[in-house]
Order: C-alpha cells, then structure tokens, then sequence
C-alpha cells in the first residue's frame, strides 16, 4: 500500500496521460479534475477508500478500462453508458447490489464483478460474449 490520501494536483495538468493507476492507497475522493485528463485509456483506483465516482468521469470519453474493485462503492452511474470505448470493468469487493442496464450498450469484453451482491446471471445475460469473473 502506498498510502497516499489524495491525487497531486499536478496530475491534472498533464494532458495527454493516457495512463492513470493509483493501485492500492487511501484515496478517499476524486477530483472533478479527472474532467482535465482527456487523453485517459486506462484508469486504476483499485483498493483504495472511493465511496462516489464523480459524473466528471463520465466525460473521459476514451476510456477503455475502467478499475473500480476493492473500494466502497455502493452505486454506479447510469452515466457509465457515455464511455463508449470502455471494454473492460472492474467493480469487484464494493457494497454494490446492482449495476446500471445502461452498461448494456457498452463494448465490454471483460466485466468483474465478484464479491458484490450482483446477481452475476444477470449481468452474463446482458454481455453473453463477455467474459463476467465474479471472484
């Protein structure tokens, strides 16, 4: 763990990161910052203290994997679906019940989804030629 407690503000000003991962910290909140980086693919907050997605995430269109597990979410935006490009999802060991039927029209190739209580039949009914882990 590397126990930072906040994003630096001047990762914001780098514009055409196009990798974020802040593996396993304590960040509790995410900047409406996030807007800034637009050139983001590939966004890791796995294991940290995130309890809300901001809807500024929403906006980083080129988005292709998005990790989410090992935080306290308890929702997810329906806004999710404005990712277009987004084919991998990583929302295991949060307190979520469900995800939004938006993420339906998503090109998921992979979906984690694992120690949640997410009815995992489900989610494979909407993505049959997903791979859904539910570890």
């Amino acid at each position: 763990m590397n126990e930072m407690p906040e994003i630096p503000e001047g990762v914001f000003e780098l514009k055409n990161l196009t990798i974020l991962n802040f593996y396993s910290n304590n960040i509790r909140e995410i900047p409406q910052e996030i807007v800034k980086l637009e050139n983001l693919e590939h966004l890791n907050f796995s294991r940290n203290e995130i309890n809300d997605i901001p809807a500024e995430l929403w906006q980083l269109q080129k988005l292709r994997s998005l990790d989410f597990g090992g935080n306290n979410l308890s929702s997810v935006s329906p806004d999710i679906a404005r990712l277009h490009k987004l084919n991998s999802l990583s929302v295991s060991n949060n307190q979520l019940q469900n995800l939004p039927q938006e993420i339906q029209g998503l090109p998921l190739e992979v979906i984690n989804v694992g120690r949640n209580n997410i009815d995992v039949d489900l989610i494979q009914s909407w993505f049959p030629k997903c791979r859904v882990d539910d570890y």
